[in-house]
């Protein structure tokens, strides 16, 4: 298995075809006054790709992890299916997983990690940094 791209954004959905439409691509920091901060949304989007002979109901497991290892919320466990069509040459699963109202205790490095099968799959870094005073 492989990970063709994974990604933070703003709000994302899978329409025809399983294309995924995604805005706010790339989220990597998050500024605050002070903490702790509040994220109101954010979505976690991946495509992995797999062999044909990789096929199957395999374990996911997200979780958003602070500097220290500890989680930030309640790890997401559960299964995936890894379809692989007739004749598809380079199939793939796709996984959109949405954060509702999560909490940031502290300034700092976090990370969104996926693992499927308790391999890791993507770690995405996510700083969560003191807002800066314009220069006026």
């Amino acid at each position: 298995m492989r990970t063709n791209f994974a990604f933070l954004c703003d709000a994302a959905a899978q329409g025809a075809e399983g294309k995924i439409s995604a805005l706010g691509i790339g989220i990597s920091q998050l500024h605050a006054q002070q903490v702790p901060v509040q994220r109101p949304q954010m979505v976690l989007v991946a495509q992995i790709g797999f062999d044909a002979d990789e096929a199957g109901t395999k374990q996911l497991s997200v979780r958003l992890i602070d500097a220290d290892g500890g989680n930030v919320i309640q790890p997401v466990d559960g299964q995936i299916v890894f379809n692989a069509p007739d004749g598809a040459l380079s199939p793939v699963a796709q996984v959109m997983l949405e954060f509702a109202l999560v909490t940031f205790p502290q300034f700092g490095v976090y990370s969104v990690d996926l693992s499927i099968d308790e391999q890791s799959i993507a770690s995405l870094p996510l700083e969560v940094l003191p807002l800066q005073p314009s220069l006026a």
